[in-house]
């Protein structure tokens, strides 16, 4: 091997290990240009293996009921744009937001509302009107209920204003639901799971991560590096992950505290969730109407 030969690879050894660092990856699937509309969030749904992926079609708090689920299957190609669609008779979604599965059943943040259809057929089963709530955003089941975060936020003249009915609501398959935790100290919560016992909120305002216990005491994880948080999720190793709408970025916690950009450069961007199967991130970029699937190490 030549002097040349040994200082060109160099360069290309660095770039590699940029590349895993930052979440690049050639097996990444980007969905686009395929007729979504402002997709919020999507999730895996384990029992038929695709992803569904809510469009909010319009106003983010618009009671315009043209919202639209739709099926994505997992190699990116589109299974079914409108499988749950608002414009059809019968069925009421307007901004769908956070999607989840529990007892067979897909619970949709819808303003505030939460939709309940059945998993199967795709037809509605109830719909649970939020009294406290004024932008429902983000689900995530537990055990036997689901949990719905409220954001806080108003829209007035285009533009986003706090409307302070920030909370987390625990919402039943059999309609009913609860208070978890309501008022403006909770700082716009936005994503949340379901972590053990206990849920974890990244909030959207504060930039924090917040932890509620059972009983309701709160406490708070390292805060990441920018704010605006939207999504969050633990995978089956363990690892936390949280992103920003700032500079539209992906972080990972580390065990001492401290996080690691996983990706950047990236559309502007939604919700995110985990696929197990695969090991694989699955984000929604509302504003750029695409999906990214990125393989994680």
């Amino acid at each position: 091997m030549t002097r040349k030969n040994k200082l060109n690879l160099i360069p290309l050894a660095l770039l590699m290990a940029i590349v895993l660092m930052t979440g690049c990856s050639t097996n990444r699937i980007m969905v686009k240009g395929v007729g979504l509309s402002a997709p919020e969030c999507v999730i895996h749904c384990e029992d038929e293996d695709v992803y569904l992926a809510s469009n909010i079609n319009g106003g983010v708090i618009a009671a315009d009921g043209n919202g639209f689920i739709s099926k994505i299957n997992p190699d990116g190609s589109v299974k079914e744009l409108k499988w749950i669609d608002g414009a059809t008779d019968g069925v009421t979604l307007n901004a769908p937001k956070g999607l989840a599965v529990l007892a067979g059943k897909l619970f949709v943040a819808d303003v505030a509302h939460v939709r309940i259809f059945d998993i199967k057929t795709g037809k509605p089963t109830a719909s649970v009107k939020i009294k406290e709530a004024s932008f429902l955003n983000d689900v995530a089941a537990g055990k036997d209920a689901v949990y719905v975060t409220d954001t806080g936020l108003k829209v007035e003249n285009g533009k986003f204003g706090p409307s302070g009915t920030d909370g987390v609501f625990k919402v039943r398959p059999d309609g009913g639901y609860e208070v978890v935790a309501y008022d403006t100290k909770l700082g716009q919560p936005n994503g949340i799971m379901v972590d053990g016992d206990d849920l974890l909120l990244a909030c959207w305002g504060s930039g924090k991560v917040i932890r509620i216990d059972p009983k309701g005491k709160r406490s708070e994880l390292p805060k990441p590096p920018k704010g605006m948080l939207d999504g969050i999720f633990r995978t089956k190793d363990g690892i936390l992950m949280v992103n920003s709408q700032v500079d539209n970025e992906i972080y990972t916690l580390e065990s001492d505290g401290s996080y690691t950009l996983f990706a950047g450069n990236l559309d502007p961007v939604s919700d995110m969730a985990y696929d197990p199967k695969r090991h694989r991130l699955i984000h929604a970029h509302a504003g750029a109407n695409s999906l990214l699937f990125i393989p994680l190490p």
